[in-house]
């Protein structure tokens, strides 16, 4: 099962996801918030596949929903584009292929439809908090300008 891949091969996917962020962000700055929330996700993401569903979108209480709206504001925080905050999510989706490809471990559809769909889930949860902070912050730059 799925679940049980990720579990027993977290650090490795973890690694390779921090990795290609890496080398697909160049130099860009990171931070602690930002590095553990991969972990945080990751963790959540497990117990998810474990439950056998996926995120659920806007979830009221969902920790999810929370560490989304975190790492967000963390990617606005150090200047990223909302490129890079999708891309970064995607990272932990070919992290998880290549190394199940590369072990030899099979994916059914089904569970790569609900890891879809919960990487979908997260992608559009972080974007829309980091397009609602950065309309924030564009917002009161632009006031401050007619001000002046």
């Amino acid at each position: 099962m799925l679940h049980d891949f990720l579990t027993s091969e977290r650090n490795t996917i973890l690694t390779v996801a921090k990795q290609k962020a890496l080398e697909s962000q160049g130099s860009r700055m990171t931070s602690e918030a930002l590095e553990e929330g991969w972990g945080i996700f990751y963790d959540e993401l497990i117990g998810l596949m474990e439950r056998d569903q996926p995120f659920e979108f806007h979830a009221e209480l969902g920790l999810h929903t929370a560490d989304a709206e975190k790492k967000g504001k963390e990617y606005l925080r150090l200047g990223y584009t909302v490129s890079e905050v999708v891309h970064s999510y995607g990272i932990i989706c070919q992290a998880i292929t290549e190394l199940a490809t590369k072990l030899n471990f099979e994916i059914t559809s089904r569970e790569f439809r609900q890891l879809n769909l919960s990487l979908d889930t997260a992608i559009a949860e972080a974007v829309a908090s980091f397009e609602k902070d950065r309309s924030k912050t564009v917002d009161s730059a632009e006031i401050k300008r007619l001000g002046y």
